[in-house]
């Protein structure tokens, strides 16, 4: 990996894994966007301290946790917003009174089976729970259905699979984004339908990114079976149209996919597999 001129060998191999680690959370596994609030658990250590520069950087407004009131000034110091002493005060409640009770859209947990649960009230609708790390012990076993509660989504990633090519290691150009797995884009697309955050009525199907999330001609004939995700869809006047070929394709693609959709101001809940090369 080149070191860019500036950064002795030193620097470079003391925040190295942690500066990628920051990365892939921040940009792969839940890709933060200026506006996002955030709750980043260990915000004084190695790695909260450089998510609290890059995610200022970004303008996403960062609340930290740390165990003390000298770590949460030292966070605050390199970018946090906010920062809970978790001895002090209840963080649930102060990121529900941070938010104006809304929560936050994702949660970065690297101390694992002390705060697991309590994050999970942190998070607002369709948010999710990335768990990246158990200084405190691992997350004991979850109830899904209960403990997501119908909408939650969580993940254990790792540096590993993140770094698994020379692609993953190399910054992309100026002007480009780091390239994300295959189908998070739609993901998020179906995030906010159902947040109501992105409403389609009618002839914005097209303008909305729809018909080639349901599997345009190129979708449709480019290979495996990547994300399937729910979302709530609402139209006023006709009945949802997808390419011919793109249903057929999906039809072939198994019992997974279903559309429903007849008459006006109907309701439809619509599973969409996107096909990636």
């Amino acid at each position: 990996m080149k070191i860019s001129d500036g950064i002795t060998s030193e620097t470079a191999a003391a925040m190295m894994l942690k500066g990628m680690t920051v990365c892939y959370l921040i940009k792969r596994t839940y890709k933060v966007k200026s506006g996002d609030t955030v709750l980043f658990h260990a915000a004084a250590g190695g790695v909260g301290l450089i998510a609290c520069q890059w995610l200022k950087a970004l303008g996403v407004t960062m609340i930290g946790t740390a165990g003390s009131d000298e770590k949460c000034e030292l966070a605050k110091a390199h970018g946090a917003h906010y920062c809970i002493n978790y001895k002090k005060e209840d963080f649930v409640a102060r990121v529900k009174e941070i938010t104006g009770g809304k929560g936050v859209p994702v949660v970065y947990d690297s101390v694992g089976k002390d705060t697991f649960d309590k994050s999970l009230e942190c998070l607002s609708m369709f948010g999710m729970m990335v768990t990246f790390g158990n200084s405190s012990g691992p997350v004991p076993p979850v109830n899904l259905a209960a403990q997501l509660k119908g909408h939650l989504f969580t993940t254990r990633p790792s540096l590993g699979p993140y770094t698994a090519s020379r692609q993953d290691l190399l910054a992309p150009k100026q002007g480009e984004a780091f390239e994300h797995p295959a189908g998070w884009d739609r993901l998020h697309d179906l995030q906010n339908l159902s947040h109501g955050r992105l409403r389609i009525h009618d002839g914005d199907l097209a303008a909305a990114g729809l018909d080639r999330l349901a599997g345009a001609d190129e979708a449709a004939d480019a290979g495996a079976a990547e994300v399937v995700e729910l979302a709530e869809v609402e139209h006023e006047t006709r009945a949802l149209r997808v390419r011919e070929h793109a249903i057929q394709r999906l039809v072939e693609l198994g019992s997974r996919v279903g559309v429903e959709s007849s008459g006006e101001n109907q309701r439809g809940w619509i599973r969409t597999l996107y096909d990636r090369q």
